[in-house]
């Protein structure tokens, strides 16, 4: 298992959780929540796709 991989999944899993949050109650200081959530909900999921792949390549 690759530490830096787990550490990855969770805070992609975490800004996707807020960024979900953010979307649906408003709570982003600023007039577009809608999409300051879709953006912390994107970057979420790119670090998820970024520790699942040093998942897949064995560590060096």
């Amino acid at each position: 298992m690759h530490p830096i991989g787990i550490r990855l999944l969770i805070a992609g899993i975490v800004m996707v959780v807020m960024g979900v949050a953010i979307a649906r109650t408003g709570a982003a200081v600023g007039d577009h929540p809608v999409v300051k959530g879709s953006v912390v909900g994107a970057l979420g999921a790119c670090f998820i796709i970024s520790g699942i792949r040093k998942f897949r390549t064995p560590p060096s």
